[in-house]
């Protein structure tokens, strides 16, 4: 997770740059994971900049 903070202390931006999953599955379903998960992660981020 990368975040930019502004000087007032609020996220201004935030970017999931990578998601480690240890489960196995297939190629498709791990990489649907991996963007739910990195949505989540962001919109938690940003929402506690607010």
């Amino acid at each position: 997770m990368v975040l930019k903070i502004g000087r007032d202390g609020k996220v201004e931006e935030a970017i999931a740059e990578q998601v480690n999953l240890t489960a196995v599955a297939s190629g498709a379903v791990m990489s649907h994971q991996r963007a739910l998960l990195a949505e989540s992660a962001v919109r938690a981020a940003r929402k506690m900049g607010v």
